[in-house]
């Protein structure tokens, strides 16, 4: 009858708004689970695993006993199919992640191969959990990853999952960048697309030697470009800014970078990465004392982090605590893995500390003038010294002793010699030192105007050298002839090298008498002058 029709088309429709509300409710939580167990610091796959199976048992699928056919019964009902039995997929390599039994995981693959038979991903799953050749695998998600036209049919989480195989179980990066490209193409509104691929080419970047890296500076972009995508999506996501601080940071935009590391810690306190980029990006920007105190935060967070330790130890080693840092690098030595790339630097920094420990006593008793330093090599060695032991007022003096006794060390255009002068005066004469007594009024003027003469011989060269063209021989190249690009890089880091800021920056310079004023303008507009041309080939 029509009454009965009404009653049965009302109880259907109530029915399938239930469910279409069970699929909202499970969609959430899932993805609620998803984004909280991986960007609030270090990614625990247990949680994550424990926030899916509660997830499921609430929405009605129990994975730890569903067969295949219940399982595809109950996925059946839902609309939205292909997503949820992507968070399954999500689910699975959980499980392998927690060390489920292979049974349990071969069964659960049984029910998400009923529930979403479609070939494509039918051959990714296979390609994990049931392929034993690792070459086969290899050339099976290449494969995957070459059907451009099943691609696009494909929803973001499994591009990325394949993206991920390719870069956790084979290292290429490279395709694993063409799919996260691909998966952002088609999902421009996707948070994790965007997060994975900025992820992935920091990646790219960062495994590069820091004077390869500028060459990638267009892919250090790209990821700028992702993370901020990623940031419009969930501005309150501390991976996201994390991401785009490192790609800021890739671009060398301290600044801008600094700023992403420190909403990353806000909104994740416990984020040791972020912490201990923060301290990288302070380091570079000459704020050593908040650097250290990052990074032992990312210490005490994850007291195991390689990384971490290696720079609190390099920051106590450029704070001119030696014996700390001594101690510091070996216990970064002990953590890492023997012949990784870190700890290769970390071997050639415990000797390189060792021998300036055992130089300390030499150079104490030449700053008191108790000894003389051999030969100019010497000098020159304990000129460093000073320097990186906060003696500045010392460092200066040995530099100006080397120099004079061997003009033509000024030449070296790599060591720069007169230039580490100026930097160790301008720092003497703002008082930097915490083991030099504060220079007298009669004394600072004298440094900075030795620090004056000496830039202005620098800059003198590096003017003459531009004026010759800038394009050195194959073979003077070789012998450290600068190109143009070097002199461009040399002049840069005059404009916001930390050491020259107290003669630089418009604030210390304000307070020197007028005409002392006068010339140090002088000067950082022939240089301001000099970086313009440098910029126009």
């Amino acid at each position: 009858t029509l009454r009965s029709d009404l009653e049965t088309g009302l109880r259907t429709a109530q029915q399938r708004a239930e469910v279409l509300a069970t699929q909202r409710r499970l969609l959430a939580d899932l993805e609620a689970v998803r984004f909280g167990g991986g960007d609030g610091g270090v990614f625990n796959a247990k949680p994550v695993e424990a926030g899916y199976m509660a997830a499921f048992r609430r929405a009605g699928l129990d994975p730890d006993t569903a067969s295949a056919e219940e399982g595809a019964a109950w996925l059946a009902q839902f609309t939205d199919q292909v997503t949820l039995a992507g968070y399954l997929d999500d689910l699975l390599k959980l499980w392998t992640q927690v060390e489920r039994p292979r049974e349990q995981l071969l069964r659960l693959l049984s029910v998400i191969r009923e529930a979403d038979p479609d070939p494509w991903r039918s051959s990714l799953r296979d390609t994990f959990y049931t392929e034993p050749d690792p070459a086969r695998a290899k050339a099976r998600l290449q494969s995957l990853a070459e059907d451009t036209a099943t691609l696009d049919a494909q929803p973001s989480m499994n591009l990325i999952q394949l993206a991920g195989a390719l870069v956790s179980e084979f290292g290429d990066r490279e395709l694993a960048h063409r799919i996260y490209q691909r998966a952002t193409r088609l999902y421009p509104g996707d948070y994790w697309a965007h997060i994975s691929a900025a992820s992935n080419i920091n990646q790219i970047v960062k495994a590069q030697s820091p004077e390869n890296q500028d060459a990638l500076m267009p892919q250090a972009q790209e990821a700028a470009r992702h993370a901020t995508a990623a940031v419009a999506v969930r501005p309150k996501s501390p991976a996201a800014h994390y991401q785009l601080g490192l790609a800021l940071y890739f671009s060398h935009n301290l600044d801008e970078a600094l700023a992403q590391f420190q909403e990353a810690s806000r909104l994740a306190p416990e984020y040791p990465y972020a912490h201990l980029d923060m301290s990288i990006a302070l380091a570079e920007l000459g704020k050593r004392d908040e650097a250290l105190v990052e990074v032992r935060e990312a210490v005490r967070l994850k007291p195991d982090f390689v990384e971490a330790n290696g720079m609190l130890g390099f920051t106590l080693m450029s704070a001119g605590r030696f014996t700390e840092a001594l101690e510091t690098l070996k216990h970064a030595q002990k953590l890492d893995q023997p012949g990784s790339k870190t700890a290769t630097v970390v071997a050639t920094a415990i000797r390189q500390l060792e021998l300036q420990i055992a130089q300390l006593p030499r150079l104490e008793s030449i700053l008191k003038g108790e000894a003389q330093p051999t030969d100019v090599s010497e000098r020159l060695a304990l000129a460093l010294l000073a320097y990186e032991t906060q003696h500045y007022a010392g460092a200066a003096r040995l530099w100006t002793e080397a120099l004079e006794s061997d003009p033509k060390l000024a030449d070296d255009r790599q060591a720069q010699h007169r230039y580490n002068a100026a930097c160790s005066a301008s720092l003497a004469a703002a008082g930097k030192s915490q083991v030099e007594p504060p220079p007298d009024p009669e004394a600072k003027i004298k440094l900075r105007s030795q620090a004056l003469a000496w830039l202005q011989a620098e800059l003198s060269v590096w003017t003459k050298l531009l004026n010759s063209g800038g394009k050195p021989n194959p073979l003077a190249r070789l012998f450290g002839a600068p190109d143009r690009e070097s002199i461009l890089k040399t002049l840069e880091n005059w404009t916001n090298d930390p050491d020259l800021a107290s003669i630089r920056d418009p604030e210390p310079l304000a307070q020197l008498p007028e005409a002392e004023r006068k010339q140090w303008q002088s000067l950082w507009a022939d240089v301001d002058t000099l970086l313009k041309r440098a910029h126009t080939p």
